[in-house]
């Protein structure tokens, strides 16, 4: 028969049920012409059995939905690595093999083949680079580096020079499961138009600081001539206040008015 589910008193608490699951099983007993003469009736308590699948049935369905949770969450992230406005990749193993490259990190080198080749083969001149000598000190000790503002020579598609960019970035190590490090993880920000700026006001500065200091000196320059100016004028001025007061007194008085008779 089919299983039973039927519950009975629990012993310790009277009022109470335990749940408890049945394997019933009937067997026919014949008599020697063939005749059917009893049935035995028996039934196996299999409700740990029962419990068991049905809290492993939960377990699956669980785990589905955290693997189903977990793939949505790979996929988020794969976005928006994807499509995040800053240079990502992951190398692995000693030489630095590209594993992954995201967009923009392969925008900064136009027409390379990055992924499966060893960091100097796919970006030669990258060799001997103070870059280069970090990654492998970051895969060597696990320690993470960052650096702000590194000026790095790169070849725009619409340039047929380098030109200097500016980047802050991050090496990172990964870790296996032994926690070995077996690669390293590279992210990167371009802040040119940042410094560029920057330097540009800073070049402004400068030379508003220079032209206030030369309209300081004509500044000073003038009041030194104003002063020098005032003092050589002050003797000429007092000799024609002596001459005027001289004259004065030497010219005879005007000549006054006749008045007529009323």
């Amino acid at each position: 028969m089919a299983l039973q589910h039927y519950d009975v008193l629990d012993p310790d608490r009277p009022g109470h049920f335990v749940e408890r699951h049945w394997k019933p099983l009937n067997t026919p007993v014949f008599d020697a012409q063939g005749k059917l003469r009893y049935i035995i009736h028996s039934s196996v308590n299999v409700t740990e059995e029962v419990l068991s699948r049905r809290a492993l049935r939960v377990s699956q369905h669980r785990e589905h939905d955290a693997l189903a949770e977990a793939e949505r969450e790979r996929l988020r992230l794969s976005h928006l690595v994807m499509q995040a406005p800053a240079a990502i990749c992951l190398h692995h193993g000693p030489e630095l093999v590209y594993e992954f490259v995201n967009p923009y990190y392969q925008q900064l080198f136009p027409g390379q083949e990055l992924v499966g080749k060893p960091m100097l083969d796919a970006v030669p001149e990258l060799r001997d680079s103070f870059m280069w000598h970090q990654l492998q000190e970051v895969y060597r000790t696990g320690r993470s580096r960052q650096e702000h503002e590194v000026c790095i020579p790169l070849t725009r598609p619409a340039q047929a020079e380098p030109a200097d960019a500016y980047f802050n970035y991050t090496f990172q190590a990964r870790y296996t499961e032994h926690q070995q490090v077996d690669g390293v993880y590279v992210f990167a920000f371009e802040v040119t138009e940042q410094v560029r700026a920057r330097q540009q006001v800073l070049a402004l500065n400068q030379e508003l600081n220079q032209a206030n200091q030369q309209l300081t000196r004509v500044n000073d320059d003038l009041d030194g001539f104003v002063y020098m100016a005032a003092h050589d004028l002050r003797g000429p001025i007092n000799n024609l206040e002596g001459l005027v007061q001289a004259l004065s007194e030497t010219l005879p008085d005007p000549p006054q008015p006749k008045q007529g008779c009323c």
